[in-house]
């Protein structure tokens, strides 16, 4: 299905762009003064259109039908997502992506216990480490370290929590439903 959204995006757009050329075709057959002014004027394309409305209503057509087929599958596109979201949250286990789906469906659901941990920001790594367990995964550089949990990235500089991205997401979240 996502392949047929795509087919219509693109057959939008090359409609589009054909309509155009057929548009700068018709100023240059009316004179070459038309077509350069109808290609950096700004407005000129719009002037041109009512003047010579009769030789360039074919052209205007193509574009029309073009933005239609990128309409119509932005409509089917949107009820194939619609879809996709309820797949996603069952391969999820029901956390912070399920969570997000729930406010912007207008729903009002608890946020996962994991969001709800204290901010480690200012915390050693080991304090912090104690309290979410083992990392998932991490990334040591110059500028720091960054552990990686379930829903969650700390920022380790010089031994101390300097950014907790949960905490953050909470705050938007709470925000959110203010």
């Amino acid at each position: 299905m996502g392949g047929v959204i795509i087919v219509l995006i693109i057959a939008g757009m090359l409609l589009i762009v054909i309509g155009n050329i057929m548009e700068i075709a018709a100023a240059f057959r009316i004179s070459p003064s038309w077509g350069w002014a109808y290609i950096f004027l700004p407005g000129a394309q719009l002037f041109f259109t009512i003047k010579y409305w009769s030789e360039i209503k074919k052209a205007f057509v193509v574009q029309l039908l073009g933005v239609a087929l990128i309409a119509v599958s932005f409509v089917y596109g949107g009820k194939y997502l619609e879809g996709v979201d309820s797949s996603l949250e069952a391969a999820t286990d029901g956390g912070g992506a399920s969570f997000l789906q729930g406010l912007f469906a207008g729903e009002e659901e608890e946020p996962d216990p994991f969001y709800a941990l204290p901010s480690t920001v200012g915390m050693t790594i080991d304090e912090a480490k104690e309290l979410l367990g083992p990392p998932k995964a991490f990334v040591v550089t110059d500028a720091g370290t960054t552990l990686y949990y379930d829903g969650r990235e700390l920022e380790v500089v010089d031994g101390a929590v300097t950014r907790d991205d949960a905490v953050r997401r909470m705050k938007l979240t709470a925000e959110t439903e203010e």
